[in-house]
């Protein structure tokens, strides 16, 4: 093989290796996504989960249906239902991207229905115990209408990233709030199979090496490309 033939492969090549690495991905790569919804069920159990909490889970706890029921007036203000928190390191993501959030809720009031709301808050919790709320402080509210149990589908566009340690946990807090001066009940369901009360955070960004990245290939392949242009362009030369 001549030495003028060795060089344009190795020239090529070159080419091709530069063009791959050249392009580093952005701190927040929106195509980075893993092809999968995490959905979190509301859980009865305290299985890992510090005082004053509750789990929540990927899968249905297999339990019979529970009913979660407070007493509130006008004067209670917002008042806690439950707090739930998923395992250490779920969901497992390095970085919550923007994305549609759908909380469905399975709930019912006693009467005059249109008055009372439930309410979300969503938490990061460090390993330490530090919280902090990861929807620009907004709390999500739905009214209940009707008597229970009746389903409520509440969505949420969140357009900030958060960014996960390995160790790091979600935390639902779950409140209600009515404007009745006499005092009614909310009952609200979870567990069971029917009315299962429930969390879609949506598609989420991947753990390392969970992504399929693309960008090597084609920007390899358009080095591939350039190096062939230079090796025609000296043939003509």
């Amino acid at each position: 093989m001549r030495l003028q033939t060795v060089t344009r492969l190795a020239l090529v090549a070159l080419v091709a290796v530069l063009c791959t690495q050249v392009v580093t991905a952005a701190p927040y790569p929106d195509i980075a996504w893993c092809d999968r919804q995490n959905l979190f069920f509301w859980n009865q159990t305290a299985e890992d989960a510090p005082d004053g909490y509750l789990a929540m889970d990927n899968v249905p706890q297999p339990a019979e249906q529970n009913i979660t029921t407070i007493t509130i007036s006008v004067g209670d203000g917002v008042v806690p239902i439950a707090n739930y928190i998923s395992p250490i390191g779920e969901p497992g993501t390095a970085l919550i991207i923007p994305d549609l959030w759908r909380f469905r809720t399975y709930a019912g009031v006693t009467s005059d229905p249109g008055e009372t709301q439930i309410i979300y808050q969503v938490w990061n919790r460090t390993i330490d115990g530090t919280e902090t709320e990861i929807f620009y402080e907004d709390s999500i509210s739905h009214d209940v209408n009707g008597g229970g149990p009746t389903e409520y589908d509440l969505n949420y566009a969140r357009r900030n990233y958060t960014v996960l340690s390995p160790t790091d946990r979600l935390v639902v807090k779950v409140f209600a709030q009515t404007s009745h001066a006499s005092p009614i009940d909310v009952d609200y369901y979870t567990a069971g199979t029917n009315y299962a009360s429930m969390v879609s955070m949506g598609d989420i960004n991947c753990p390392s090496g969970d992504v399929y990245d693309d960008t090597p290939i084609i920007f390899g392949t358009l080095g591939l490309l350039t190096g062939v242009f230079i090796i025609m362009k000296f043939r003509k030369g």
